[in-house]
């Protein structure tokens, strides 16, 4: 192949590694495609040419529009590859990127391009991270690259739902088919950051308890999860009080246990009882809603014949539900 460079026509098929600098991810090329019929390609690509062919340094997302609009040709910005090394063009690549906002799996895909082609760590860390609005440490590096592990159903879930790096940590420690039966579960219910994060540590310590996989309990509590016909919500709470029974055994035996002790007493609606924080402390808490000083004596009297009943038996009801070891 002849080596030019300089402002070129380039046949698109001719470009032939477009993944070595790409840190594009998902690569949608939707709302290009309406640009590119409107006004064209505004900004050309910018392609390294090497002794094997073009290798594209920047435009991936435009590069896919392009083809699937049909086109064969495009106009691109072309260096030589003594013109511009691969650590100059993955810089080019990243920089170029950063103003339009990076996701996190796009800061990942970016820090290991930059290590992988030459970039020092040290630069990588101290100068890049920064730049992609992070901290420069060691760890948070090392956990960022981590995250290039996961399959990319879930690496595309975790940039739909916008998650931060702290919650798309949680899906490291489980097995490829899993986190596939995870990604179902999840795209089924969507919670929220927090819930994501307690199912799934929930999930995982039960399995690596109980010695089987996270898909075979997911399995086992599809009836919950999956259907369809209920609302999201209701299948998420039932997702979250199955797994924490199986985590807890103890403290979800109490929990039913409390709830018939709670019914036995037969409080009125404004009164709201609740026990010590997972069974672990010494004191109950009583809630009291009013409108005005006669319905505060209302709950208040009624409160306190409960109160009164509650003396009658020779130990006290209330005695097995705290200080839970």
């Amino acid at each position: 192949m002849e080596r030019k460079s300089g402002q070129l026509k380039v046949s698109l098929g001719e470009i032939e590694d477009r993944e070595r600098y790409s840190i594009s991810f998902p690569q949608e090329s939707e709302a290009l495609k309406g640009s590119l019929r409107e006004v064209g390609l505004l900004e050309p690509l910018l392609l390294r040419q090497t002794e094997e062919g073009f290798e594209l340094v920047c435009g991936a997302k435009r590069l896919k529009a392009l083809e699937e609009l049909g086109h064969k040709e495009a106009e691109a910005r072309v260096f030589r590859a003594e013109e511009l090394t691969e650590g100059q063009a993955v810089r080019m690549a990243v920089a170029h990127n950063l103003p339009h906002g990076l996701n996190l799996m796009e800061k990942a895909r970016a820090a290991e391009r930059l290590e992988r082609l030459g970039v020092p760590q040290e630069e990588v860390i101290g100068r890049w991270l920064p730049l992609m609005g992070l901290q420069p440490h060691k760890g948070l590096w090392a956990k960022l690259k981590a995250l290039l592990r996961l399959p990319e159903g879930i690496q595309t879930y975790l940039v739909e739902q916008g998650l931060s790096l702290s919650a798309s940590l949680e899906f490291l420690p489980f097995e490829a088919e899993e986190l596939e039966a995870v990604e179902g579960m999840l795209r089924s219910l969507r919670p929220g950051e927090n819930k994501l994060k307690e199912v799934l540590r929930h999930l995982l310590e039960v399995s690596r308890r109980e010695g089987i996989s996270a898909a075979c309990l997911l399995e086992q509590a599809r009836e919950i999860w999956d259907q369809r016909e209920r609302p999201r919500v209701q299948r998420l709470e039932g997702l979250r009080r199955w797994l924490r029974r199986r985590r807890y055994p103890r403290f979800s035996s109490l929990e039913e246990e409390f709830r018939k002790f709670k019914a036995s007493l037969h409080l009125p609606p404004e009164v709201a009882f609740h026990h010590p924080p997972f069974f672990e402390g010494e004191e109950f808490r009583i809630e009291l809603r009013f409108r005005d000083r006669e319905g505060l004596k209302e709950a208040a009297e009624r409160l306190l014949r409960v109160a009164q009943g509650l003396a009658a038996p020779p130990t006290d009801p209330l005695r097995r539900f705290k200080g839970l070891p």
